[in-house]
């Protein structure tokens, strides 16, 4: 399997247009976001949700993308109806990292007083929590 997630994008909003959402209204980092992803819960829909137009910000910010069973299912590259069994599987299997000499993510480099993640639209999801944090930072983990 090697997919990144740019393809994954494209690929999951031309199969699945119905649970796949562009929001280009300008957001706010702090709550609209989440508030967004809250009100599509009470209606029982995960969609992938992308913001394109985060105040502050110039560049996008994704969520939502393994929320539900058939984005993680394509995520995984197999059928719902097989999700459980091949997600169990590969808790199991771990895959041993590829060590990529010239990735992409290299293209911009910020070093010294520009390595500042405020430089990132990171969201601020509940009143109660401390600070912006990344929810898929912690899944990957």
């Amino acid at each position: 399997m090697n997919q990144d997630l740019r393809s994954f994008v494209r690929e999951f909003e031309a199969a699945y247009p119905d649970d796949f959402l562009r929001v280009f209204e300008p957001v706010d980092l702090q709550y609209d976001i989440m508030a967004l992803v809250l009100e599509y819960e009470r209606r029982r829909r995960f969609p992938i949700l992308l913001f394109e137009n985060i105040q502050g910000h110039d560049m996008p910010v994704i969520c939502n993308i393994v929320a539900g069973r058939r984005s993680l299912a394509k995520a995984l590259q197999v059928s719902e109806m097989e999700l459980s069994d091949v997600y169990a599987e590969r808790l199991k299997n771990h895959i041993a990292p590829v060590f990529v000499p010239d990735p992409p993510f290299q293209e911009v480099v910020w070093t010294g007083a520009e390595a500042n993640l405020t430089r990132l639209p990171i969201p601020m999801y509940f009143p109660g929590d401390a600070g912006p944090y990344l929810t898929a930072g912690m899944l990957v983990a």
